[in-house]
């Protein structure tokens, strides 16, 4: 159970840097976007679910 939290808490990351990314560049600008990349967050989250 330990793992698999663990791995939700993952998950869980990188959806909300995923989704509040693009919403907060829109507000901040490029200075934000580019410490965090939204869709560096998006390809982590696609490649553990295929793999």
């Amino acid at each position: 159970m330990v793992v698999f939290d663990d791995y939700s808490v993952k998950i869980g990351t990188l959806y909300y840097y995923a989704i509040h990314n693009t919403i907060e560049n829109k507000i901040i600008g490029f200075r934000y976007y580019r410490s965090k990349p939204p869709l560096t967050a998006m390809v982590l989250h696609y490649r553990l679910i295929l793999s």
